[in-house]
C-alpha cells in the first residue's frame, strides 16, 4: 500500500523533498510538511546531521496534516528547533526520504553529495543536554584557544590533574562519546559542507570549528602531559580529527590535500558504525574520488550484505586496479567471508603499515608501480592472483600488548618484549643487515616502521634525530620520560618523536625473523613457515598460508628492506618466478 506522503519523485530532474517546519509548537504538536524541489534549481534549505537513535519510531508529529511517528531524537530537535520565531526548511533523512521504499532509498544515497553540498548551512544536532554538557562546552571552548606548543605548558593543560579539573575532562569524554561522533553517515554529511556549520546541545550553539580546534589541541598536547593517565586516551579525539581532515570547506589547510578513494575511506573510517552495514561502503561513497556515474558498483540495498561486499573488492580489482584491500582482510576468527574479503563491519583494523588516520598518503612501494593480475572466480569465493613468494618466516618473538595511544601505561611489559626483540635480533641477524646498515640501525629502523612521527620516511642517512640514543634511552628508563631530568627538553626530544611510531608499528603485531635473516612486524597470529608474497598491486608485503592447493590470507607485514621495492626491482637476479596463488 503506497503511503499518501510520498509521491514518486523524479530522478532525471535530481528531485527531493524538504520539510519545512512550522515556528512556535506547542508541547507534542510540532507541525511541519514536505515539498518537493529540484536539486538543479537550486533550493534554499539547510541540512541535518544527527542519529536516528532507538528504531522504533514512537514521537508523533503533524506532517502535511497526518500524524506520524518519527524518532524521539529528532522529534526532540524539531521541538527545540521550532521555538525560533521563523519557519525553517529542512532536509532530514528519515522524513525527506520514504524509508519504507528500497529503491528509492538507494536513488537518494546517490545525491547525497548534491544534497550537502548545496546546503546552505548544517546543523548538527547532538541530542538533549546531560548535567555536565555545559561543562564540556566551557572546556572546549579553552582547549581550542591553546597554542600548540611543546615545551610551554598551558594553564588549562598544567592543572588537568588536579581534582578541580578532572570533572571537565570527564564531561569532555563523556560528551565526546555521544553516539553522533560514531555514526558512519555524518561522515559525508560534514564534509561536503560547503557552509555554516553549528553544533546543537539542546539550547547551546556552537560552531564546528571550536570543537574541531580543541580537538587538534588536546591531541598535540596530551601525549606530553597526559602520560598514565587512562582518562586522556579514552576521549574520542581520533572522530573529530578524522572528520575535519576530510572536510573540504575552503577555510581548511588540508583543501589542497588529495582526496581518498572509497577504499581510503571504508578503510580509514572504519570505527565509525552502521545500523546497516552495507552502509559501511554506502555512507562514504559520496567523498570518494574513485566512483563515476558508469561505474558498475553502486548502492543497491536489495543485495545482502556478503554480496555488497565482495562485489565491492571485485570492483577495486577491475576498475580501481588495485589489491590493497587485501592489507585490511585479514582476520584471525573464522567468518562467512573469503580470507581475502575485508568484512567492514569489523570496526578494528589491524593493519600492520598504515600511515597515521590518514590512509590517503601512500607510503610503502614493496611492489613499485604495478598492475595486478589478478580476478575473482565466478561464484566470488576464490582469489586468483599473480604473485611472487620471496621469502618465509622462520622465528616469531613475543607479541606486543599495549595501549595504543598511552606509551607510558603497561611499561614494563612494553619493554620487557622490546628487550627480548632486541636479543632475539642479536642472536640471529647478521651485522651489517642484507640492505647494508648496520644490525642497530635497521632493529630501530624496524621498530618505528622507518616512519617518523608523521608517518614520512626516516632518511636513510643523517636522520635529524638519534633514534639509536632514542631506544636506549626508552629501554634504560623503562619506558618512563616522565620522571626524568630536565623533563620538558626530553618530553620535546625523546617521547614523542620514538614513541608515536613505535606504537603505531608496534601495535598488537609480532616481532618475525625470515630464512633469509630479514625482520619485520606480522599479525599475532602468523605461523612458521607463512609465506612472505609480494603480489604487484599490492603497497606492502602480503603473508600467505598454503594449505593443500590452495591459500589462505594470513596479513600484511611490514619486512625491513622490502618495503620500498628493493626485492621486487631484484627479481629476475634472485630467479623468484612468478606463481598463481588460489586464495579462498
Amino acid at each position: 500500500m503506497a503511503n499518501p506522503l510520498y509521491s514518486r519523485l523524479d530522478t532525471s530532474r535530481r528531485e527531493v523533498r524538504l520539510l519545512v517546519l512550522e515556528p512556535g509548537a506547542s508541547e507534542g504538536n510540532v507541525k511541519c510538511k514536505l515539498i518537493t524541489r529540484s536539486l538543479d534549481d537550486n533550493p534554499t534549505y539547510e541540512a541535518l546531521s544527527y542519529t536516528w537513535g532507538e528504531t522504533q519510531f514512537n514521537q508523533s508529529i503533524l506532517l502535511n496534516g497526518h500524524p506520524t511517528t518519527i524518532s524521539g531524537n529528532l522529534e526532540s530537535f524539531l521541538w527545540t528547533i521550532s521555538h525560533e520565531r521563523e519557519e525553517k526548511v529542512i532536509w532530514v533523512d528519515q522524513i525527506c526520504i520514504n524509508q519504507s521504499d528500497i529503491v528509492e532509498r538507494g536513488q537518494q544515497v546517490q545525491l547525497m553529495r548534491d544534497i550537502y553540498e548545496k546546503a546552505e548551512g548544517l546543523l548538527i544536532w547532538l541530542g538533549l543536554p546531560d548535567d555536565d554538557s555545559d561543562m564540556a562546552l566551557e572546556l572546549i571552548i579553552a582547549l581550542s584557544k591553546l597554542e600548540q606548543n611543546l615545551l610551554e605548558v598551558p594553564t588549562i593543560l598544567a592543572v588537568a590533574q588536579t581534582p578541580e579539573m578532572l570533572p571537565y575532562y570527564q564531561a569532555l569524554q563523556k560528551f565526546l562519546g555521544r553516539s553522533w561522533f560514531k555514526r558512519t553517515w555524518i561522515v559525508q554529511e560534514l564534509a561536503l559542507s560547503q557552509h555554516e556549520i553549528m553544533v546543537i546541545c539542546g539550547e547551546r550553539w556552537l560552531p564546528w570549528f571550536t570543537i574541531a580546534r580543541a580537538a587538534e589541541n588536546l591531541e598535540h598536547h596530551r601525549l606530553m602531559w597526559f602520560s598514565g593517565n587512562t582518562l586522556f586516551y579514552t576521549i574520542n579525539i581520533a572522530s573529530v580529527t578524522s572528520l575535519q581532515m576530510l572536510h573540504r570547506h575552503p577555510e581548511n589547510n588540508r583543501l589542497h590535500q588529495p582526496r581518498p578513494t572509497l577504499f581510503d575511506l571504508c578503510w580509514m573510517l572504519r570505527a565509525f558504525q552502521a545500523t546497516d552495514p552495507r552502509d559501511k561502503i554506502f555512507g562514504f561513497m559520496g567523498l570518494a574520488t574513485d566512483l563515476k556515474r558508469s561505474s558498475s558498483f553502486f548502492p543497491d540495498y536489495t543485495k545482502a550484505v556478503v554480496q555488497t561486499y565482495l562485489e565491492f573488492v571485485r570492483f577495486l580489482i577491475t576498475e580501481n586496479k588495485s589489491l590493497e584491500f587485501l592489507r585490511v582482510a585479514s582476520r584471525a576468527t573464522d567468518s562467512d567471508f573469503p580470507s581475502w574479503a575485508p568484512d567492514w563491519r569489523d570496526s578494528l583494523s589491524r593493519s600492520v603499515t598504515r600511515p597515521g588516520y590518514d590512509s590517503r598518503v601512500p607510503k610503502f612501494s614493496a611492489t613499485g608501480v604495478s598492475i595486478p593480475d589478478a580476478r575473482l572466480s565466478d561464484d566470488l569465493k576464490t582469489l586468483i592472483v599473480h604473485g611472487y613468494a620471496v621469502q618465509s618466516i622462520e622465528l616469531l618473538g613475543d607479541v606486543l600488548h599495549h595501549a595504543r595511544s598511552a606509551p607510558t601505561l603497561e611499561k614494563d611489559t612494553i619493554v620487557a618484549v622490546l628487550r627480548s626483540w632486541e636479543d632475539l635480533a642479536t642472536e640471529v641477524i647478521l651485522d651489517p643487515y642484507p640492505n647494508g646498515q648496520s644490525r642497530l640501525e635497521a632493529f630501530w629502523r624496524t621498530l618505528l616502521g622507518n616512519s617518523d612521527v608523521d608517518a614520512q620516511d626516516i632518511p636513510t642517512s643523517n636522520p635529524s634525530l638519534d633514534y639509536a640514543l632514542m631506544l636506549e634511552r626508552y629501554i634504560d628508563k623503562a619506558g618512563d620520560f616522565v620522571d626524568m631530568p630536565n623533563r620538558d627538553d626530553l618530553i620535546g626530544k625523546y617521547a614523542r618523536p620514538f614513541t608515536v611510531p613505535m606504537i603505531r608499528a608496534t601495535y598488537e603485531q609480532r616481532y618475525f625473523v625470515t630464512n633469509r635473516g630479514y625482520m619485520g612486524f606480522c599479525p599475532i597470529y602468523s605461523r612458521v613457515g607463512d609465506l612472505i608474497c609480494l603480489l604487484p598491486g599490492t603497497s606492502v608485503p602480503i603473508i600467505l598460508r598454503k594449505i593443500q592447493d590452495h591459500y589462505v590470507l594470513v596479513g600484511e607485514c611490514y619486512c625491513h628492506g622490502m618495503m620500498k621495492g628493493e626485492i621486487f626491482n631484484t627479481l629476475g637476479e634472485d630467479n623468484v618466478e612468478e606463481q598463481v596463488f588460489n586464495v579462498i
